[in-house]
């Protein structure tokens, strides 16, 4: 399991919620809000397709782009992954890169 940890100054709630349903294919992906920051667990099945840290690497990066995006929009905001932190997992199948922090 990798915990990736995304300050909520510095990401975008609905652009790390859309990363974690992104991989939710290649991953089991847990959310939770944590004061200042969003807490994302992503979790490889032993022979999946893709390990761990390149998913973790992967969804890290994908939220930082759809945060940049968003924010060239003007739509930057707090965003679901405050609401739906609790609990986003997905089927499983199957360090990270950027801003969010990793714990192996």
């Amino acid at each position: 399991m990798i915990e990736l940890s995304f300050d909520a100054e510095l990401y975008d709630g609905f652009a790390v919620d859309e990363a974690a349903k992104t991989f939710a294919d290649f991953a089991t992906i847990a959310q939770e809000q944590l004061p200042g920051r969003w807490l994302v667990r992503v979790t490889v099945a032993a022979g999946g397709e893709v390990d761990e840290a390149t998913v973790a690497s992967e969804l890290d990066n994908f939220a930082l782009g759809k945060t940049i995006e968003r924010r060239l929009r003007g739509d930057a905001g707090a965003g679901p992954a405050a609401e739906g932190a609790a609990a986003t997992a997905g089927a499983a199948a199957g360090g990270a890169a950027g801003g969010g922090d990793a714990a192996p």
